[in-house]
């Protein structure tokens, strides 16, 4: 056993991580593997067996180092995947442990355990399921949204009775909940009391603060499979209609493709100027609203920015192909969109409601016991995409499918897209990249 107070360690098993050796200083160095691993003589490497799971099995290390080093007074625990590359360890553990007894690095790409928790659904890093019990009980108990968020690849510690109790608490609730120990790390904090200092930097792959640098995982984990069903199979569109004749009434679709931009499969904007160019939806996204709706099958769709009516009729015909359902829609500009849509005989699919989008659906909520099909493409303000919710929540139900545009050009979109992801994280979704974006949301 060795009497330095510092330790600097690490554990890799199922051989995920090649071993990436922390300077020699006057510390101790050590690694837990299942694997032969020579390493320099300043590292003790500790051989044990695998049992169960490798990401499990390097976390019992992780989270309990008053346990394997109950001599040690401070310990910093670096991932597999982290290198650290010419400094002074208990430098760096001096200065960021000058305000607490535990540190950690800010994550670089989100700001709390709700956005973690939908993003960790959205790749199926984990089951669906266990990731939302989980969160929901930190909500239910009163753990905030927005209070941070660490990648947890390297740990300062002080170690000390609080930092005991931290590390026992974070433990136990690892051991119940999901395997992605950042969901638990901050909760823990929070319910001991631990004093914490977050690093206000982030460690990026390939460089970071202080001569930290995140490599590569050796091994790819396969994504986890989801039980739960794909929110919708999105139908590719129906091939070009043919000629006709002088004599016969256009179709909607045949209107539309000779209205389209000359070069519509080069501009980014795939403008259609029979309904307005450069405020309609693009043409793609007029086809998959379409699309959506034939496979959804609505009884009820509401849509909000009417505008000239291109979103509006793809999805009015979609209820007419359908032969059932019924699309209110709502702007604060009658642009006659009704009279447009009799030219297509679509008029009988589709009320047109003027007035302020959160005001109409007020209205609707009162009559309207449930919409199918919900698509949000007015005001791109942040608090009034977010009020449109609020408003509709009284008709939003299970089986629910929401959908919103420009959630990639428009930054205040982008935003409402994650705080309703944050407020709502069991709704599952998509993103799929247009050239403005499209988000479509489904209610379990």
């Amino acid at each position: 056993m060795s009497n330095k107070d510092l330790v600097v360690y690490s554990a890799i098993f199922g051989g995920k991580d090649t071993y990436k050796e922390p300077p020699p200083g006057d510390y101790e160095v050590v690694l837990f593997t299942d694997a032969k691993i020579k390493a320099s003589s300043h590292v003790r490497v500790v051989q044990v067996p695998l049992l169960g799971d490798p990401r499990r099995m390097s976390r019992k290390y992780k989270m309990l180092p008053h346990v394997h080093f109950p001599n040690a007074q401070y310990s910093l625990w670096m991932d597999g995947s982290i290198e650290a590359v010419k400094i002074d360890p208990r430098a760096e553990l001096m200065k960021y442990l000058e305000k607490g007894d535990l540190a950690a690095f800010k994550h670089p790409l989100r700001k709390c355990i709700y956005e973690e928790a939908a993003a960790i659904i959205e790749y199926k890093l984990e089951d669906p399921g266990k990731i939302r019990a989980q969160v929901d009980r930190y909500r239910l108990e009163g753990y905030p949204s927005d209070a941070g968020l660490c990648e947890c690849g390297v740990l300062f510690r002080r170690h000390n009775q609080e930092i005991r109790k931290f590390n026992e608490f974070w433990n136990e609730e690892y051991s119940r909940a999901s395997n992605r120990d950042q969901l638990s790390f901050r909760y823990s904090a929070w319910k001991t009391g631990v004093r914490f200092a977050p690093i206000e930097t982030s460690i990026l792959r390939g460089s970071g603060p202080g001569g930290f640098y995140v490599r590569p995982h050796v091994i790819t984990e396969p994504p986890v499979e989801s039980k739960e069903p794909l929110p919708v199979e999105i139908k590719p569109p129906a091939p070009a209609p043919t000629p006709v004749t002088a004599s016969k009434a256009k179709t909607l679709i045949e209107a539309v493709t000779e209205s389209l931009e000359p070069d519509v499969w080069n501009n980014r904007w795939s403008q259609v100027k029979r309904f307005g160019a450069g405020m309609a939806v693009e043409y793609e996204v007029g086809v998959l609203l379409g699309a959506l709706v034939r496979c959804i099958k609505p009884a009820i769709a509401i849509e909000t920015g009417t505008h000239r009516g291109f979103a509006t009729a793809m999805m009015a015909q979609a209820l007419k192909d359908n032969k059932a359902g019924y699309l209110h829609t709502i702007d604060i500009v009658d642009y006659g969109v009704t009279k447009e849509l009799a030219q297509y005989g679509l008029e009988s699919w589709v009320k047109f409601h003027n007035g302020r989008s959160v005001d109409m659906l007020g209205i609707l909520s009162k009559t309207v016991k449930k919409v199918d099909f919900l698509f949000l493409d007015a005001d791109h303000k942040k608090d009034s995409v977010l009020s449109e919710i609020k408003a509709a929540m009284p008709m939003i139900q299970s089986g629910t499918y929401i959908a919103l545009h420009d959630t990639i050009i428009d930054h205040e979109e982008n935003e409402a897209v994650q705080e309703i992801r944050k407020q709502h994280f069991q709704w599952e979704r998509i993103r799929i990249v247009t050239a403005r974006g499209f988000d479509l949301l489904r209610v379990p």
